[in-house]
């Protein structure tokens, strides 16, 4: 169901000039984030958390919501006096959000399907976070790194999804916990 929501923001990519276009890109990255945030969510409500991995994704947290809030004045006054960057706002933490469920998720699990779900979020970061910088700086070879970590990201989460052997092995790692 994310993978719909992101070829969907994709096509609203395109018309992202427009208030709609903008309203829409980042409303279905959000949702597309929070799917699989509540999809992995799901899986490791039944670990018990340990306080180490909660003080080290409470720093990186904090870390995260520095650089977001950051971000803005990089740009300048590209978004200054626009709702954009409240769409930006809610659209990174999100991110960041589903990041640490990542993190965590490969702290908890060690499984190489976690490792897998963890690169494909970083590569969406990665992509979000140089599409936005090369729109509002301008700097249209950072649209290349854009589509290659976007690729990646794809062809990592649809491997992530679907792989059998991936699965059974993370089912294995989850059988030993218990």
């Amino acid at each position: 169901m994310a993978l719909i929501f992101f070829w969907m923001r994709d096509v609203c990519a395109i018309y992202y000039e427009a208030n709609l276009g903008v309203f829409f890109y980042f409303g279905l990255g959000t949702v597309a984030y929070l799917l699989l945030f509540f999809k992995q969510l799901k899986n490791l409500m039944h670990l018990k958390f340990e306080a180490p991995s909660i003080i080290a994704t409470g720093l990186f947290t904090l870390a995260c919501f520095i650089i977001l809030f950051n971000l803005k004045y990089l740009i300048g006054d590209a978004s200054e006096g626009s709702i954009v960057i409240y769409y930006f706002y809610f659209f990174g933490t999100s991110i960041i959000v589903l990041i640490l469920l990542s993190i965590y998720y490969y702290y908890r699990m060690g499984s190489l399907r976690a490792l897998v779900f963890s690169f494909a979020i970083f590569s969406l970061m990665i992509s979000d976070v140089s599409s936005y910088f090369g729109y509002y700086l301008g700097v249209n070879p950072l649209f290349l790194i854009t589509g290659v970590f976007y690729i990646i990201a794809l062809v990592l989460l649809i491997n992530f999804l679907v792989r059998p052997s991936l699965i059974s092995e993370e089912n294995r790692i989850e059988n030993d916990l218990f």
